[in-house]
């Protein structure tokens, strides 16, 4: 959790401390961004798959199966793409910008990199 005032971090907290578990809930103080809050939680990691999600649900948790199944495959990375993003036109800019250069300097296309 990246410090969010809703009950997002209440609830990894719950999900991480059930028996057996396979969660792990890193609970930030603050708002440091997607990009620190994503890192945070790679450095706790363990397992050979990792899944993020913003707990906005813009990206629906009902796809992690899918992702899991093409990750075993063999594929070193899979995703997903957002087809009906709720983000304010403020957002979708610099958005747009990141997808362009991360396009232009990795030669991949894909629509939706942050």
């Amino acid at each position: 959790d990246d410090g969010s005032r809703d009950e997002s971090a209440n609830m990894l907290e719950e999900a991480a401390g059930r028996e057996n578990s396979p969660f792990v809930a890193v609970i930030l103080n603050r708002n440091y961004g997607q990009h620190a809050a994503i890192m945070a939680g790679f450095e706790q990691c363990k397992g050979d798959v990792v899944i993020t999600l913003d707990a906005d649900l813009q990206n629906p948790p009902e796809e992690i199966p899918r992702l899991v199944a093409e990750a075993e495959k063999g594929y070193d990375v899979v995703g997903t793409v957002r087809g009906n993003r709720q983000d304010s036109a403020l957002s979708r800019y610099p958005s747009k910008l990141i997808n362009l250069a991360v396009q232009r300097s990795t030669g991949v296309a894909m629509s939706d990199y942050g």
